[in-house]
């Protein structure tokens, strides 16, 4: 029997096209007939598939499956060679299968017109154009699971499996004995780089100890959400917490207070480059390294992954209190979100392909990601001392807390931004975050 196989890849051109609602007008009557729109404002086209017997694209056929994707944009887009490679590997695994039609799109988490909101209204209106197999930030899966958005994956994948990924990936993969996704990328993971000739001294681990080493100059973007990311990681450090006793969300001002006070050292004592650091974001952070304006900078795995030759670079845990911090990371996790359980075979069949070891290294080595499972950077084809560095730092990482919300990080962003451009005190900055924060 003639195998019929299609896969339907969008152009990720249609990021930029707004994607149509699931019906026209949200006030329609439950009852009232609703016919199907599309998902996309242009129609897909199927891209052939060359066989022996023809060069035209087979028929749907009453046997055909559907097996729909969907991707966020952030996860298609980093490199192009990562972007092929995945669809290359969605590609090759419908080829292994019979009369299966694969239909993979980028789509925004949330807001309107996003995975998300797609799930939660489209349900009960066109279950038939929604998604089997997502792609979603891993800190989500809990609330999204919650939200009965997506299927556990306990009855469908070995749970041992798990083992074999990244402790903080297990954390963010697992809830009350539940496989809520399979996380298959680690992201955000900050760290210091430095040039290696103008520093010579090792980087001391306590933060009060490496701003008053002199020769030090360091530049940290507090105009994006790494500058957010380092003041919590140094308000854990310093013992704060981000619920009190009776489980409610809050901030310890003198801990925060103490934080800010540290920092606003860094800039009596001339460590922190200010004209470097203030609304600088990463991108901004390198291009003052490589020109040379600044010392010690900090970034993260992505940034430091898409730099090519770098010469005279070093890296280096990021400073604490007393002892180096742990990263904070995120990440990618697949999920089933389909509740019809024919789907969630089909579903299921990809994300084991998908997220074999050898199918992530190859795409996290192109897309220049690092992976979740802790088997996959030794198949990476280039060795260096920075995956040596990674990996170690990637043992000890813990994964971000529920309550670290981004409004959270652009709340304490703002606090330091304040704090060193000298607007505000570090105990009035303190004080406006947890009131805020508690709201």
């Amino acid at each position: 029997m003639l195998r019929r196989v299609w896969v339907l890849i969008f152009s990720l051109s249609l990021l930029l096209i707004s994607a149509c609602g699931l019906i026209q007008g949200t006030n329609a009557p439950a009852n009232s007939p609703v016919a199907e729109t599309p998902i996309s404002s242009s129609d897909p086209t199927p891209i052939p598939q060359n066989t022996p017997e023809s060069n035209q694209p087979t028929t749907i056929t009453e046997t055909t499956q559907i097996l729909r994707v969907w991707v966020p944009p952030e996860l298609a887009i980093p490199t192009e060679s990562g972007t092929a490679v995945l669809q290359d590997q969605i590609s090759n695994y419908a080829l292994t299968q019979t009369d299966l039609e694969i239909i993979f799109e980028t789509k925004l988490v949330s807001g309107q017109g996003g995975i998300l909101s797609y799930l939660r209204t489209g349900r009960n209106i066109a279950p038939e154009i929604l998604p089997d197999l997502i792609a979603i930030p891993a800190d989500q899966l809990d609330n999204v699971l919650s939200d009965e958005l997506i299927i556990p994956l306990n009855d469908f994948i070995d749970p041992t499996i798990i083992d074999a990924l990244y402790p903080a990936a297990q954390s963010l993969a697992m809830a009350d004995d539940q496989i809520l996704g399979y996380p298959f990328a680690i992201t955000d993971l900050t760290h210091f780089a430095y040039n290696s000739t103008q520093i010579t001294q090792t980087i001391s681990t306590d933060w009060v100890n490496l701003i008053s080493s002199g020769d030090i100059d360091i530049s940290i973007p507090f105009g994006g959400p790494q500058g957010g990311m380092l003041v919590l990681q140094l308000y854990l450090a310093a013992g704060g917490t981000l619920v009190n006793e009776a489980g409610q969300r809050d901030i310890q001002t003198d801990t925060l207070s103490f934080v800010l006070n540290k920092l606003q050292d860094s800039v009596e004592q001339n460590a922190l480059n200010l004209a470097e650091s203030q609304n600088a974001h990463s991108e901004d952070i390198w291009e003052a390294y490589l020109d040379e304006r600044t010392s010690l900078i900090l970034t993260n795995s992505e940034q430091f992954l898409l730099q090519t030759e770098l010469a005279n670079t070093a890296v280096s845990p990021v400073s604490g209190f007393e002892s180096e911090l742990s990263p904070i990371v995120n990440g990618w996790a697949w999920a089933i979100s389909t509740p019809n359980t024919n789907q969630q075979t089909l579903a299921i069949g990809l994300l084991n392909y998908l997220t074999s070891v050898d199918s992530i290294a190859s795409w996290s080595e192109s897309n220049q990601t690092l992976p979740a499972n802790s088997n996959v950077l030794s198949q990476w084809s280039t060795e260096s001392d920075y995956l040596q560095f990674i990996q170690a730092e990637l043992f000890k990482a813990q994964p971000l807390p529920e309550e670290a919300t981004t409004s959270l990080l652009n709340l304490l962003q703002n606090a330091a931004l304040q704090v060193i451009s000298g607007d505000a005190s570090p105990q009035a900055a303190a004080s406006d975050v947890a009131n805020a924060f508690q709201e």
